[in-house]
C-alpha cells in the first residue's frame, strides 16, 4: 500500500490479512481508506461491502454507485 497506494488489490489484501488475524475493525478501517484512495476501483468497494454488516454495506454500495455509475458489478 505504501509504495503504490492507487493499487486496489493491495488494499484488499491488507484488509483480508487483518480479517484473517481476527482484527475485523482494523480490516474495515483499512478498506474504507482504500475506498477513498482508489475510488474508481469497484473491487475495493465490493470488498468494503463484504466486510461490513448489511445496513452499512447498503450505504457503501450506494456511495460506490455514485462514484462509478457505469459499473456493472455494483
Amino acid at each position: 500500500r505504501d509504495t503504490n497506494p492507487k493499487h486496489g488489490p493491495g488494499w484488499i489484501a491488507s484488509a483480508r490479512v487483518e480479517e484473517a488475524a481476527g482484527k475485523l475493525l482494523r480490516a474495515r478501517k483499512l478498506i474504507q481508506e482504500g475506498c477513498q484512495v482508489c475510488a474508481d476501483q469497484e473491487d475495493v468497494w465490493l470488498e468494503a461491502a463484504r466486510l461490513h454488516p448489511p445496513e452499512v454495506a447498503k450505504t457503501i454500495l450506494a456511495t460506490a454507485v455514485r462514484r462509478i455509475p457505469t459499473s456493472v458489478q455494483l
